[in-house]
């Protein structure tokens, strides 16, 4: 049996949000895709409700048109940009550009969570599976999941996924590469020595990918966040 996921439900928001509008604290939240999840829609009726309750409270949601460590990147340019001063609105600009350069590239190993998801028919599936067929898939500029390759075999499917990245690699943008798994860290370490060796720097993070994202990639996921000119 399949794992399954819930969205964050708007009184939850409320509750979070209520707490540190009480201690005088304004609220940036930064949350996953829009496309992706209900979760953004939850906050946006939690933050309604709040703002007539601390009119001199800002709440600013950004959609960060992300997930998973995609989304961390975004986060960690909030946190960096706070730490230079920056005010709330002027970090939420920057963040509504920035989101737009962080690419998120991925392969899957087993179909099966595809299509427990709802994002893969059972037709496709079956002949997926029975063609050995691996899709890469990234995230596009509105946040949606695109397919991107169908290559058979999963050697073939992590050569377009290496060569993709460092395709579209751009590190004047920002010199951050994560890489994400889902329990194959042994395949994703020689993933990664083979990446470092073509991009001549090293591989910022490398960290299991979350319960609620990897529950639909399932077993075998790698995947890659970085920048690039556009998505």
């Amino acid at each position: 049996e399949h794992a399954k996921t819930a969205q964050v439900n708007s009184q939850e928001f409320y509750d979070a949000f209520k707490e540190i509008l009480e201690s005088g604290n304004d609220i940036l939240a930064i949350l996953l895709s829009s496309n992706l999840s209900g979760t953004f829609n939850s906050a946006n009726i939690a933050k309604q409700q709040l703002q007539e309750e601390y009119p001199d409270r800002n709440i600013v949601l950004v959609d960060s048109i992300s997930g998973s460590l995609g989304a961390g990147l975004i986060i960690e340019e909030a946190v960096e940009l706070k730490e230079k001063g920056k005010d709330i609105f002027e970090i939420e600009t920057h963040l509504n550009k920035f989101k737009h350069h962080v690419v998120h590239i991925f392969t899957h190993d087993d179909l099966s969570h595809l299509k427990a998801g709802g994002r893969l028919g059972t037709l496709s599936y079956w002949v997926g599976t029975a063609l050995r067929i691996k899709p890469v898939i990234s995230a596009d500029d509105e946040g949606k999941l695109k397919l991107r390759h169908k290559v058979i075999g999963r050697k073939k499917s992590l050569r377009i996924l290496l060569d993709r990245i460092v395709e579209f690699f751009d590190p004047s943008i920002s010199k951050k590469m994560v890489i994400g798994h889902c329990d194959c860290l042994e395949e994703t370490t020689e993933f990664v020595k083979e990446l470092e060796s073509r991009i001549k720097q090293k591989v910022s993070l490398v960290h299991m990918i979350g319960p609620v994202i990897g529950a639909h990639g399932g077993p075998g996921t790698i995947a890659a966040f970085f920048t690039a000119k556009a998505r």
